[in-house]
């Protein structure tokens, strides 16, 4: 029992040290300074030994938050940067989009960025840039979120039917009731000046068909989300 005052002591600073620690980054994520104060005053009305050991398991838990918020933020930003690659100028547009996908898709920011950037392979591929681009991607991502809300499926499965119908596979879409075969495509790509009318269709005309074709299917499922 003789060695208890010091460990109370030395415990009772740790704590302080922590919730100063944790006051700084109450500051830096952009919150008020005062809250690690009022929690260290809290604890010490406890009494040194009860304060620490709640603070122990407070700062555990603060420190997996914290860590996870900072692998999201981390995971983000490297979609940003992808994305800014991508769409060059226009990345201002999809970041605005993203910004409210969440409100308007129920999706996150970062999974609005990734899958537009995934379909803005494609129409890159097929030519175009700039506020085309990402209105062609922007576009499939907000088509992918009403899709799954009217077909109660889940919307990575819209994303993955999206993106198999541009690269010619239409079987997965047509859970959501789109019909993509060669006619459909080549009637759609010739009224869109894509196509002369004879012969295939090349691949850049197929998948900018594709996308509009898309559109129009399940234009009855538009704003289905919310």
């Amino acid at each position: 029992m003789a060695g208890m005052p010091g460990i109370v002591i030395r415990v009772a600073a740790d704590t302080r040290d922590a919730v100063r620690g944790l006051s700084q980054v109450d500051k830096a994520l952009g919150k008020t300074a005062s809250t690690g104060k009022k929690a260290m005053d809290a604890l010490d009305s406890l009494g040194p030994a009860l304060g620490g050991a709640i603070l122990g398991a407070g700062a555990a838990f603060a420190a997996k938050a914290i860590g996870s918020t900072i692998e999201a933020a981390s995971a983000l930003n490297e979609q940003v940067s992808k994305s800014k690659v991508i769409f060059g100028a226009s990345e201002f547009r999809v970041r605005n989009f993203a910004k409210t996908a969440v409100k308007s898709f129920g999706l996150s920011t970062k999974a609005a960025t990734e899958a537009a950037s995934t379909f803005a392979q494609f129409g890159k591929g097929a030519g175009l840039a700039g506020k085309e681009l990402a209105n062609f991607s922007t576009d499939l991502v907000g088509l992918a979120a009403d899709m799954a809300s009217f077909n109660d499926a889940s919307v990575e499965d819209a994303l993955t039917a999206i993106a198999a119908g541009l690269r010619g596979e239409s079987e997965p879409l047509r859970a959501f009731g789109v019909m993509l075969d060669d006619a459909t495509l080549k009637a759609r790509a010739l009224e869109m000046r894509l196509y002369s009318g004879s012969g295939a269709l090349s691949q850049n005309a197929s998948r900018l068909a594709a996308q509009a074709e898309m559109m129009l299917q399940t234009s009855y499922q538009a704003g289905d989300v919310y």
